[in-house]
């Protein structure tokens, strides 16, 4: 019995040293890399275990561990850890590498950041369980923690460039055991439609930035990094990519014609190019063209308009329509021919009207000026076309023109580029009105014989030819005493039956219609004297 008890008391002293013997806390893992897929985002962690545990003596399983990356804590990325995988498959070893896909790792890990969108730290530690519980196994130091890159990027229109920029790579420090040294990074640009891959730059590890310039031409830009270590393993970064439209901007603005309306507001007809996909212009104009052109509106331009300059004129102006460029402050990509806004003015001297206008700018020899003219709710005639060589001022004298005019007259001038031009192209003036009193003169007295002619007979005087004319005087009983229908002739002083009259006040009614169609009636009275 003693023998027997002396075995069993052996038996477990040999299982208690046994077991410490395998409860030794393993060595310090070592991780290689942590690498993003650029196309997938599946992450790859990969480590190995320093000799002489490359047989995984002593080590039963791995932990994984995450941290939160906190740039404003210099060395200490954060106070948020967990483990996020037990790897229990040791079969691959002395080289271990986990790959996990973060959505599907998402359900189970929430608070896990996203290691596409940010930078994430990552330690491994080995366990030794011994095959006893848990409450006992022994766990190693952690790994020297990795970084992933993170990669993102700016995209300048208006220089054409692409920036790229990234968290650097860490884990692997330079010349510092037991860390292999830091090579370079590369960056590398993917094909549009694929996977085709191509090397564009080599930078050293210090660096976290890459200008990529001449970006001019529409397309899907792709790029990743490769942090590359001295031994040649390689840590790649998301993909990072810009859609860039290089939009076409219009290959011509062109000013198709003017009208003042009867506001006096100018409209200025434009057309633009239709494959433009550019659609900013700013609406300038100048009192003279060889003057800087101040900028009157800006306008959101799709096809063919009508702009409108609100504020009046008092005088011609002058129009520029411009492309603006996409970026603020570059120059014009596309300007218009400049437009006339036509100004009409008039000079008033008794019946007659001095018309004076500018030329249309930028317009050729052949191009001529039609000048309307209007009485009052008449109709618009054609006055005089003038040449575009020709001076811009017209006489309109109405007293040679035999019209009588108590209304309103108008005028408005129309410019045409060419003879054969588009019926499109043309300007409009402003309209002008003026109100010249057509004179009848009729004498308050006169002198029947008298040797001035012009004082001897009594009749209307008219500055134009009237129409169903009709003339009649009586005396102071009403008693009519002379009548004529032809408006040359005129009353001699003498009654209907051959004798004098006597000298005293007597009444006359005229009537006539105007070449309008108006008819017109005037009563007045004159003094007969009798000469001595």
């Amino acid at each position: 019995m003693k023998k027997l008890g002396l075995v069993k008391i052996c038996l477990f002293v040999c299982f208690v040293l046994y077991s410490q013997q395998d409860l030794t806390i393993p060595d310090r893992p070592i991780i290689d890399l942590v690498s993003v897929d650029p196309f997938t985002g599946h992450v790859t962690i990969t480590w190995t275990m320093p000799s002489p545990q490359v047989s995984n003596v002593g080590v039963d399983e791995f932990v994984l561990y995450w941290f939160e990356f906190h740039p404003r804590i210099p060395g200490n990325p954060s106070s948020v850890s967990r483990p996020f995988a037990d790897i229990k498959d040791l079969s691959g070893g002395p080289v271990f590498t986990y790959t996990f896909d973060y959505d599907t790792l998402l359900l189970r890990e929430p608070m896990m950041p996203d290691p596409r969108l940010t930078t994430v730290g990552f330690e491994v530690a080995a366990i030794n369980t011994g095959g006893i519980s848990d409450n006992e196994y022994k766990t190693s130091l952690r790994a020297h923690m990795h970084y992933n890159t993170q990669l993102t990027h700016d995209y300048d229109p208006c220089r054409s460039e692409i920036r790229l920029r990234w968290h650097p790579y860490s884990g692997w420090r330079e010349n510092t055991a037991p860390f292999q040294p830091f090579k370079e990074y590369r960056i590398i640009q993917v094909s549009q439609g694929g996977t085709a891959t191509e090397e564009i730059q080599t930078l050293t590890w210090r660096d976290t930035t890459f200008l990529i310039t001449d970006i001019n031409s529409t397309g899907l830009y792709r790029y990743y990094i490769e942090a590359v270590r001295n031994d040649g393993l390689v840590s790649t970064s998301i993909l990072t990519e810009e859609n860039v439209e290089i939009l076409i901007p219009p290959s011509f603005v062109a000013a198709l014609n003017t009208r003042v309306n009867d506001a006096d507001i100018t409209e200025i007809s434009f057309i633009i190019d239709p494959s433009a996909q550019t659609h900013s212009y700013l609406l300038s104009g100048a009192s003279n063209p060889n003057f800087a052109f101040v900028p009157i509106a800006e306008y959101d331009i799709f096809s063919d308009t009508v702009l409108v300059d609100t504020q009046r004129r008092s005088r011609t102006y002058y129009y520029r329509l411009d492309a603006m460029h996409v970026c603020q402050g570059r120059p014009h990509v596309a300007s218009s021919n400049v437009a006339t806004g036509l100004w009409l003015s008039i000079r008033k001297n008794d019946l007659k009207n001095t018309l004076q206008w500018d030329r249309y700018l930028e317009w050729n020899s052949d191009a001529y000026y039609e000048v309307y003219r209007r009485v009052g709710e008449g109709l618009d005639q054609l006055l005089v076309t003038v040449s575009h060589t020709e001076e811009t001022t017209l006489i309109d004298d109405l007293e040679l023109a035999d019209m009588y005019v108590e209304e309103e007259v108008c005028y408005w001038i129309k410019a045409i580029p060419t003879a054969s031009g588009s019926s499109q192209e043309f300007g409009i003036s402003n309209t002008v009105c003026v109100k010249p009193e057509s004179r009848i003169n009729t004498p308050s007295a006169f002198i029947p014989g008298d040797t001035n002619i012009d004082n001897s007979i009594f009749k209307p005087e008219f500055t134009f030819p009237p129409e169903e004319y009709m003339f009649f005087i009586y005396d102071r009983t009403g008693a009519l005493v002379y009548e004529t229908r032809n408006h040359n002739e005129g009353w001699n002083g003498r009654l209907l039956n051959g004798s004098s009259a006597n000298e005293g006040v007597y009444t006359y009614f005229l009537r006539f219609r105007t070449a309008a169609g108006r008819i017109v009636e005037r009563r007045g009275t004159v003094v007969l004297v009798m000469p001595y």
